[in-house]
């Protein structure tokens, strides 16, 4: 590149193949540096569909939810588009070389567990291609799901104003999202972060996060202006009840809850999503279930 450009010929690194290019006639041109010469490259035309649930503004994040990768004679070599805004509004129109292609798109389960969809296709010089990116459903089944009407007395104290309030008036008819977290420890304040991230989208809700702390894991320094953005109804809450105990048991989970430990109930008291530990995601995945499962305004 830096002997095109000493030549006045302007160059470039083309960052999605790492291919290197110079302009010429009016138009990025490939090089071959090894063989010291440009080459023309047959390219078709791509339109990436996405539709998502008209109550959803969920949006799919290159390399987090969907990637796309072309093969090279004995693998596939994932584009990198890291650096691209070609993904930021749907339908997305690529110009590919001719070749062959694979889409794969993830969803990351609450369990750690990865589920996948893959679409080969195929791009000939001139073809102009539509594919639709569909996501794999990943949340629990309904005959899965676990009522919480045990849990439903049990009091939380609000940390700000100390009252003590049950989980059922907390939860109303709306649903309500519980998050244990411990506030020393980095997952948590991932999570936290999340959580602020969102808070547009989660606003939209007239459902609560409830942010519950255990009190030996509440340290004097702590205050919740420390988290200043987070959604309009989330709140912390200290925990001294059994709870977290009695929702493993009824899972059947076997263990110790690695912090921090979230649940989406729905306005029916079931869970609906749950998840223990953090992982890049969480704060998507939680808002997801929240639009599928809970009242939305």
């Amino acid at each position: 590149m830096a002997v095109a450009r000493s030549f006045g010929v302007p160059a470039r690194i083309d960052a999605v193949r790492n291919q290197p290019q110079v302009f010429q006639n009016g138009k990025w041109i490939d090089v071959n540096p090894v063989k010291g010469m440009t080459e023309n490259h047959f390219t078709g035309t791509i339109d990436i569909l996405f539709e998502n649930d008209e109550k959803s503004d969920f949006h799919p994040v290159y390399y987090r939810d969907f990637t796309l990768a072309m093969f090279s004679g004995n693998s596939f070599k994932t584009l990198d588009y890291s650096k691209s805004d070609v993904f930021d509004e749907f339908p997305s129109r690529l110009e590919l070389d001719k070749g062959f292609y694979l889409l794969t798109t993830v969803k990351r389960l609450s369990d750690g567990s990865i589920k996948t969809r893959e679409r080969f296709f195929d791009i000939g010089r001139g073809d102009r291609l539509k594919i639709r990116m569909i996501l794999p459903e990943g949340e629990i089944k309904d005959d899965e799901r676990i009522e919480l009407d045990i849990g439903l007395n049990k009091s939380f104290e609000n940390f700000t104003t100390k009252e003590n309030v049950t989980l059922k008036e907390i939860a109303g008819n709306t649903g309500v999202v519980l998050v244990w977290l411990d506030t020393t420890l980095e997952p948590s304040k991932h999570l936290l972060n999340d959580l602020i991230r969102l808070r547009s989208n989660f606003n939209n809700w007239e459902g609560k996060i409830i942010l519950l702390m255990k009190s030996d894991k509440i340290t004097s320094g702590f205050r919740p202006s420390h988290y200043a953005g987070l959604p309009e109804r989330a709140a912390f809450y200290i925990d001294h009840s059994d709870l977290l105990d009695e929702i493993r048991e009824m899972t059947g989970e076997n263990g110790r809850y690695e912090m921090p430990v979230v649940f989406v109930i729905n306005p029916e008291n079931e869970i609906i999503y749950e998840s223990s530990g953090y992982r890049i995601g969480i704060g998507d995945e939680v808002l997801s279930e929240v639009v599928r499962g809970c009242v939305v305004q």
